[in-house]
């Protein structure tokens, strides 16, 4: 029995290997803890930052204003301080509108739009008309971390004043800044170069379906345009 006892007693070197055996393991620990701590401080930041791109995704309503100065008869603008050709006219729409984002760079646009001719204010005059549109959309990410969005094929349908006309118009591309969380945009088009558009009535086919190929009645406008938007949809 007494022998045993000594054999159970550690020895010098016994006690060294083990003791250094544990300061190896307490670093292992410390290094994967402190792996595991940067994997989860990357992950929070990379959710934070919100999509961006062309991962922008799902459903968000939108609600702002878009001002204009419209040339009158078929003119234009005059660069390089844009003077009016001819008469001209301002207008403000006031928007309502869905956007839907696919993720992959495409989505689409529907709305419904108040406009207000300032100019036209006399007695028995119609000042306001009413419409709602579609347009395709695409859009991609920027250097500096916002969206660039333009819309595509967009047709416009009157619903008062001028009921059952059809528009179409060439609006030029929206700067789109995303919140960190994603879950709010703000979009606009007001640069220091103003950008001419063209708006008209659009044609029909042989089967009286509108075809805004078919362009009718050309006006050149320059617009101010200003929309928030926040999500409806869950996040993906």
């Amino acid at each position: 029995m007494g022998g045993e006892r000594e054999k159970e007693k550690a020895t010098p070197d016994a006690t060294f290997l083990r003791k250094d055996e544990r300061r190896r393991a307490m670093k292992r620990i410390l290094v994967s803890g402190t792996i595991g701590l940067a994997v989860i401080i990357a992950s929070a930041m990379s959710a934070q930052a919100g999509p961006k791109g062309s991962n922008l995704h799902g459903e968000y309503s939108m609600i702002g204003t878009r001002t204009c100065v419209q040339v009158l008869g078929g003119l234009d603008f005059i660069p390089p301080n844009y003077s009016l050709e001819g008469a001209g006219t301002t207008r403000t729409s006031h928007y309502n509108a869905i956007l839907r984002f696919h993720g992959d760079g495409t989505g689409e646009y529907v709305d419904k739009v108040l406009q207000i001719n300032h100019n036209l204010v006399g007695a028995g005059a119609f000042p306001t008309s009413g419409s709602t549109s579609r347009c395709d959309t695409t859009y991609q990410g920027g250097e500096d971390g916002t969206i660039q969005m333009s819309f595509n094929n967009c047709v416009a349908t009157s619903l008062w004043n001028v009921a059952g006309l059809f528009n179409g118009a060439d609006t030029g591309p929206l700067s789109v800044t995303v919140s960190a969380s994603g879950d709010t945009l703000l979009l606009s088009n007001v640069d220091l170069e103003p950008y001419v558009e063209t708006s008209w009535t659009c044609g029909k086919d042989l089967s009286g379906q509108p075809d805004c190929t078919q362009i009718n009645s050309p006006q050149k406008r320059i617009c101010a345009r200003s929309f928030t938007a926040i999500r409806l949809s869950p996040r993906p």
